[in-house]
């Protein structure tokens, strides 16, 4: 999994600063801006990853990088593989891992080897590519949506997708608008955000989307949330 996050990360133009013993950790400049990412295996997801072993991350971390940039621009992605359902498994403990504010913006990928396999095998060479390209095949998401209660390589796929909002996607022509939002609505209500996102497409759909302009950003978060 590492190998695949890797690949995707080079090639959305991070660089390599340091390997630890713990992760890898990367950045990105852009616009004088820097952007970093720390990627841990583990093979236990514990809260102990928030209550206390972030800080020692965070810690050795910022002894590579003494950047302002660092304290608010830095993701953790937590690669979790795990012989149960992901779908299933500790869902309430990935939200935690995933909520807590303190040091880290967090992911969570959770996976299953034969999971994992079946991906590599789709992808084959080329990962980067590859991966964006897997994701918008529309025939891809639409075995994925006919088979959601089966946890295979799609789920991971989407998973990836999902987590890493810096991945620039690749969308081909026949992948149609209403298409690319039924993808979005299965990524969000797959983190319990379906609520949030109805509610945005009724403000969208209303009277005052098209009075946007007038609307400063408190009345903006307002109207949203009635």
């Amino acid at each position: 999994m590492k190998e695949i996050i890797n690949d995707i990360l080079l090639g959305s133009s991070f660089e390599s600063v340091k390997s630890f013993e713990f992760g890898e950790l990367y950045q990105n400049r852009k616009n004088d801006v820097f952007y970093y990412w720390l990627v841990v295996q583990t093979d236990s997801l514990t809260p102990d990853l928030i209550n206390s072993i972030q800080d020692e991350y965070f810690d050795e971390c910022k002894k590579v990088v003494d950047s302002p940039s660092f304290n608010k621009n830095t993701s953790l992605l937590i690669l979790y593989e795990t012989e149960t359902n992901p779908s299933e498994i500790m869902k309430g403990l990935v939200q935690l891992i995933e909520e807590d504010p303190y040091q880290f913006k967090k992911y969570v990928i959770p996976y299953t080897n034969e999971a994992l396999t079946d991906l590599k095998d789709q992808i084959k060479t080329e990962i980067y590519e590859n991966v964006k390209l897997l994701i918008s095949d529309n025939s891809v998401f639409q075995d994925y949506k006919s088979d959601y209660n089966n946890y295979n390589w799609r789920h991971l796929l989407y998973t990836v997708a999902h987590k890493l909002p810096f991945l620039e996607l690749l969308i081909e022509e026949n992948q149609s608008i209403a298409n690319m939002d039924d993808m979005s609505k299965e990524l969000i209500e797959g983190d319990n955000f379906s609520e949030y996102y109805l509610k945005l497409n009724e403000f969208i759909a209303g009277e005052d989307f098209a009075n946007l302009e007038e609307l400063n950003l408190n009345d903006l978060i307002k109207k949203i949330e009635e």
